[in-house]
């Protein structure tokens, strides 16, 4: 069995099934653990509000259609739409591959009020950012 990665979502599949799709790593056979996973650390960046707007001003401007550019990225043609019009958020994958593909920049550094505290998009802190 194989465990493979079809748009950031994991699926256990056969060999046969596995064929040209990104393996993450295969299941050994029974009692063998499979490899652990570390929980990836919080980002020091987040996603630009404005970042459908970026991707499609950047598309555009190198006349690709959104069919070549979903092509090129390995992605469904309607998802990168849905992207671009700032209905789904890109993951991280995504993100590096769009900023590699169009030349351009999605993500910015986080704002940290005085006490290390992540403020997101607001100015303030709200009781939420302090109650775990």
């Amino acid at each position: 069995m194989y465990v493979i990665s079809v748009e950031d979502v994991e699926f256990s599949v056969c060999a046969s099934c596995a064929q040209g799709k990104k393996i993450l790593y295969s299941e050994g056979k029974a009692g063998e653990q499979k490899p652990k996973r570390s929980k990836p650390a919080e980002s020091e960046y987040e996603l630009l509000e404005n970042y459908g707007d970026i991707i499609k001003n950047a598309r555009e401007i190198r006349k690709l259609p959104l069919k070549v550019v979903a092509e090129m990225l390995n992605i469904k043609e309607s998802f990168l739409d849905r992207v671009e019009k700032g209905e789904t958020a890109p993951p991280q994958a995504l993100v590096e591959k769009l900023e590699k593909a169009l030349s351009i920049k999605l993500l910015a550094e986080k704002k940290l009020d005085p006490k290390g505290i992540s403020m997101g998009k607001r100015d303030k802190a709200t009781l939420g950012d302090f109650v775990g």
